[in-house]
């Protein structure tokens, strides 16, 4: 049986993307540090946290249908 961590474990391939975006110089603004002050930066924890929610279903039964 696959644990849901297991489900959620982005592949490598997906790893392999995003490193290379995230040590791409053309790329450094879109992964600066929130600065925005305590009320914004929790604000978009917040809006982290919602997007995870909506993903993550969906990142399951893509991994369990692959799986078939």
């Amino acid at each position: 049986m696959t644990s849901l961590a297991q489900l959620l474990r982005p592949s490598g391939s997906e790893v392999r993307e995003l490193v290379l975006r995230e040590t791409d110089p053309a790329r450094a603004a879109e992964f600066e540090q929130l600065c925005l002050g305590p009320a914004l930066t929790l604000l978009a924890l917040f809006a982290i946290v919602v997007c995870a929610v909506v993903v993550t279903p969906f990142r399951i039964l893509r991994r369990l249908g692959s799986r078939r």
